[in-house]
């Protein structure tokens, strides 16, 4: 008897969707924006002596924090980079290999 609640062929990365998830690209644009932003802010107080340098600083570092989470959320997992570069590097290859056939054996006029 098999007492794993999961079907068999549910087992491991094999099984990931053929599409990727594509949810988190516009909530890493996000937040790398708002630390974009946030960081703009620090240097321009700074620049016009609002705020001191320590007080700057922790002003910019949690804008770091966030383009660097945004950066990470906004890029595609491994599995579907390497999948979406392969269907890119597929279709490119058909597209050459027509433009290939079509340079050898022009259309009649």
């Amino acid at each position: 008897m098999n007492a794993d609640p999961r079907p068999p062929e549910d087992e491991g990365p094999e099984s990931c969707p053929a599409e990727p998830a594509r949810g988190r690209g516009p909530a890493g644009i996000l937040l790398a924006g708002v630390g974009a932003l946030l960081g703009a802010a620090a240097i321009v107080s700074l620049t016009m002596g609002t705020v001191s340098a320590p007080q700057a600083i922790a002003l910019g570092l949690p804008a770091a924090l966030l383009v660097v989470a945004g950066l990470i959320l906004a890029l595609p997992r491994d599995a579907a980079g390497r999948r979406l570069g392969y269907r890119a590097g597929f279709y490119l290859g058909a597209i050459i290999g027509q433009l290939r056939s079509r340079l050898r054996h022009p259309p009649d006029r």
